[in-house]
């Protein structure tokens, strides 16, 4: 019973970490594409 509760929590881990690292790497492509847009405004 513990082993299975230790994949799971290790799973879960894993769930979380892969949710993080795309939701970080979305952030940085909208702020890129905010950063382009104001180039071609002119605005800062």
């Amino acid at each position: 019973m513990e082993k299975m509760m230790d994949k799971r929590a290790f799973a879960d881990e894993e769930i979380m970490a892969a949710f993080l690292s795309i939701e970080i790497a979305y952030f940085y492509i909208l702020m890129g594409k905010d950063k382009k847009e104001q180039e071609k405004t002119g605005t800062k």
